[in-house]
């Protein structure tokens, strides 16, 4: 391991209250013991499966974690036997003093952890999978680190990562979505920032919840993925909508272009939740979201009913009114069509999917589409259309 630059490495919170069991694992055929060293805690954060060209055959399991002892530091095991065996952990992190480690893999199996070092984010990755790490680099420093809220909420910088694995024009972008103190240390903000060269370096970061600024309104626990079309979505808890800066909300906003630029931020709780609310407590830092074909499923901590749930929602990605294409005898955008026949003003590759995700046509590098469909049923299917602009995707219906 290599050491890494000063940060401050203030100790952790959780640290001094824990001497806890070893962990324990589960993959559906009762407890894995993923690590054997006891007096110290261990605190899982999520999960992630490795593929990629260069393993075509196995699938890797990793399991990335905080070891709380005397001091702390990111550890990782991996499983080749589907999660029922782990091998001997390693360190991942070159400097002591740090959690909430979180995983994404990049398209060609690359393995990235990134996790809170509380004066920066850091990042580290394996490409041998999961065998060996290299040195870690800095995603961001940030001011904040951890602290509690209004409330009495603990809230950290923590890295929430995903990589672009689409097969577009941002493919094995790294993106992190991250809370940080608002410029005039007002209140807490989001920030989003991208690495394009295997988190070497890092755009600068850019604030992407959209109230006003230094209002003295906290955003906090993010969450970012990409789904299969390269579409980023970050869902996060908000308070804009109570001045006394207490209540909360789960809001969401998504971008098409890598992150350039952001969609208007869009309250997905109908009801505001109490921090204290009941036996409401600790919060956590619980939160997560999925996306696929544009359909959006965030999940929560939500109190309305005096305790803790988690909450889910159904969110459809607005499709854009003018069209981009014409559909013979039909454009794209009235939705129905006899044939896919079509013109694009550049070229692009073009993928029909039916709505269970699954792709039925695939067209690259074209600049016009004539297919009748061939045998396909009818019914709905996604155009996605993806040029050096973008992805655009259209709901269309096949009819005969």
């Amino acid at each position: 391991m290599q050491s890494s630059s000063g940060l401050s490495r203030p100790p952790s919170p959780m640290a001094s209250s824990y001497t806890g069991l070893p962990i324990m694992g589960s993959a559906g055929m009762g407890p894995i013991p993923l690590s054997t060293r006891c007096l110290v805690s261990l605190r899982i954060r999520s999960l992630s499966v490795v593929t990629g060209p260069h393993r075509p055959t196995r699938v890797i399991s990793m399991s990335p974690w905080a070891r709380f002892g005397a001091t702390t530091q990111i550890m990782n095991a991996r499983s080749t036997d589907g999660g029922f065996t782990f091998e001997s952990p390693v360190q991942v992190s070159d400097q002591y003093g740090v959690q909430w480690p979180v995983p994404a893999v990049g398209p060609d199996g690359t393995l990235y952890i990134a996790w809170d070092a509380y004066s920066a984010i850091m990042i580290d990755r394996s490409t041998d999978g999961g065998v060996s790490f290299g040195a870690d680099n800095v995603v961001q420093y940030v001011s904040f680190g951890y602290g509690y809220i209004n409330g009495n909420i603990l809230v950290f910088s923590y890295p929430a990562i995903d990589v672009d694995i689409s097969g577009g024009v941002n493919d094995g972008t790294i993106y992190c979505a991250y809370m940080d103190y608002a410029p005039g240390n007002t209140d807490q903000d989001i920030y989003f920032t991208k690495s394009t060269d295997g988190g070497q370096t890092w755009s600068a970061k850019k604030r992407i919840n959209d109230d006003p600024l230094n209002n003295g309104c906290d955003q906090f626990h993010p969450w970012l993925v990409v789904d299969q079309e390269g579409r980023i979505v970050v869902v996060f808890l908000d308070r804009r909508l109570d001045s006394n800066n207490y209540l909360y909300d789960c809001f969401l906003t998504t971008s098409t272009d890598g992150g350039a630029t952001w969609s208007v931020n869009e309250r997905v709780s109908t009801v505001s939740s109490d921090p204290n609310a009941g036996k409401a407590g600790l919060l956590g830092e619980y939160i997560g979201v999925a996306s696929f074909n544009g359909n959006i499923n965030p999940i929560w901590t939500d109190t309305r009913n005096g305790n803790q749930d988690c909450f889910t929602a159904y969110w459809e990605v607005k499709v854009e009114e003018e069209p981009i294409a014409e559909v013979a005898p039909f454009p794209i955008s009235a939705t129905i069509c006899r044939s896919f026949d079509f013109t694009l003003e550049q070229p692009s590759d073009v993928r029909i999917v039916d709505i269970t995700g699954r792709c039925v046509k695939e067209f690259k590098r074209i600049t016009r589409l004539d297919w009748d469909g061939g045998s396909l049923p009818y019914g709905i299917y996604m155009i996605q259309i993806r040029s050096q602009e973008g992805l655009s995707t259209r709901k269309v219906i096949l009819v005969r």
